[in-house]
């Protein structure tokens, strides 16, 4: 990792500890723990707090046009709150057991204790930007207000229609990037446009930023589905056959549906178990559906990587930037 990375994360992590801290101390330390867990700070597991990437895709946005990405922590520590908050509702909404290769909350505290946890994240979220106040104006906080709650809002319609795939037969490719821009571009939309505010970007620059949010998350969710059918479980932290067993409307699995091949034909044959899910493995295959995937996903990859090229900003600073997105959706095929 980079050494302007290294020191980016290092000082989100002190925020995000301030502030979940703050929040949650005395009589809540027992609400504390749970956060913890969820951040990943507890002592028994090492190496489970996630990228960071929406607060470092922020601060690095932040530092490509010149600014001072420390007086812009506390927008980076909310967003990192909101991701957080919808990673626990997401499991719970999932039935997940797994996340980051360990119990999800609701898995180690209970149903109820997860949603309230979720729910005391969001808020805690929403409180945090304030602490921008003492090194920005009124407005320019309201800006990044509006901007977070827009974008979370637009998280949970997406995340609506995750779940309302799941008792359709008629989801189309195209109702599935329209579900991905709300689930996986929103809070990448949210960083870009956030750090573009923070660093008093012009609007071109803003318009362009949610461009490149756009094809990111596209990208990113495209390379994600086929890891859940062909990456390896230790690599992706859950099995790799769960989207299958789960009949998720994944790229993969609606462009086998879209196939009418043999995949289709047995996706429609009633439920499957382990036994014969290798059969639904190989016929994607067989069928030139993995290749399609790959093919997708490096054309929105360069796609991507052009529009973060377009930014008119000082390109030596951009080179973080756009550094740190190539190596996201440089993840192993």
């Amino acid at each position: 990792m980079p050494e302007l990375e290294k020191t980016i994360l290092k000082a989100i992590e002190h925020e995000l500890a301030a502030t979940v801290n703050s929040g949650t101390d005395g009589i809540y330390s027992g609400l504390g723990e749970i956060f913890h867990y969820q951040m990943g700070w507890e002592t028994a597991a090492k190496g489970t707090t996630g990228k960071r990437v929406r607060p470092l895709l922020l601060l690095l946005t932040v530092n490509a046009f010149g600014k001072d990405w420390n007086k812009a922590l506390p927008a980076a520590a909310s967003l990192e709150l909101v991701h957080n908050y919808s990673l626990i509702h997401d499991d719970i909404e999932d039935d997940s057991s797994l996340r980051r290769g360990k119990d999800t909350v609701w898995v180690k505290w209970g149903r109820a204790q997860g949603i309230n946890t979720g729910d005391a994240m969001l808020n805690l979220a929403l409180a945090t930007p304030w602490g921008l106040s003492k090194d920005y104006s009124v407005k320019m906080v309201a800006e990044v207000f509006k901007s977070l709650q827009h974008w979370s809002l637009e998280l949970t319609k997406g995340q609506y229609l995750d779940i309302s795939f799941e008792n359709r037969d008629d989801v189309s490719v195209e109702d599935y990037f329209e579900m991905v821009e709300g689930k996986t571009c929103s809070l990448l939309k949210a960083a870009l446009e956030m750090g573009g505010i923070l660093a008093e970007t012009d609007p071109e620059n803003i318009m362009t930023l949610n461009k490149c949010g756009s094809l990111f998350g596209r990208a990113y969710q495209v390379q994600d589905d086929w890891l859940g059918i062909w990456g390896e479980t230790a690599e992706i932290g859950k099995s790799n056959l769960s989207d299958l067993l789960e009949r998720k409307k994944s790229f993969p699995i609606l462009m086998g549906l879209q196939n009418k091949g043999e995949f289709y034909k047995l996706w429609n044959g009633g439920r499957f178990e382990d036994t014969n899910i290798f059969a639904l493995v190989a016929s994607l295959a067989d069928e030139g559906i993995k290749e399609r995937c790959e093919n997708k996903y490096l054309s929105l990859f360069e796609q991507t990587i052009d529009a973060f090229g377009s930014l008119k900003c000082d390109k030596a600073n951009l080179t973080h930037l756009t550094n740190f997105v190539e190596s996201l959706l440089m993840r192993k095929f």
